[in-house]
């Protein structure tokens, strides 16, 4: 694996657990090889692998799931701003939310508060994709 390619956390989880198998068997140097080994592949320092080894690697569901972050209003918003820019992509209609929300919401579109204002500014590109997936329509 190169040096800028990163191993997700499903194919780190897959190569520990073959490892662990080797280094709960192994003697001490052994040990040593196989953390450097592992520490090269998998990118995590010693410390870090070696409790991991020492556990049982299995991945834990969440304890509590995120809160929504942007509601209905926001969404409404999203849509009527992406229709009225005739459906451009999340990278050119993010940075034009606010200014464009302005005009729309004194058309009587909406109600244009602080804080939709406010979420309309810091909503990210990945937020909006996920927010306009299934409002986006499929005429060009």
């Amino acid at each position: 694996m190169s040096s800028d390619e990163r191993m997700t956390i499903d194919e780190r989880g897959k190569e520990l657990r073959t490892m662990q198998r080797r280094y709960q068997q192994a003697d001490r140097r052994t040990k040593g090889q196989l953390l450097d080994e592992m520490a090269a592949v998998t990118a995590p320092h010693r410390k870090s692998l070696i409790r991991s080894l020492e556990s049982d690697l299995k991945r834990h569901p969440r304890r509590q799931e995120r809160r929504v972050t942007y509601g209905a209003k926001v969404k409404q918003a999203l849509k009527v701003i992406a229709e009225s820019l005739g459906w451009v992509c999340a990278e050119r209609l993010q940075p034009n939310l606010v200014w464009v929300a302005a005009p729309l919401a004194h058309q009587g579109e909406w109600r244009l508060s602080v804080e939709l204002r406010g979420q309309l500014g810091r909503i990210s590109v990945a937020s909006m994709r996920r927010l306009l997936a299934d409002q986006r329509c499929d005429r060009p």
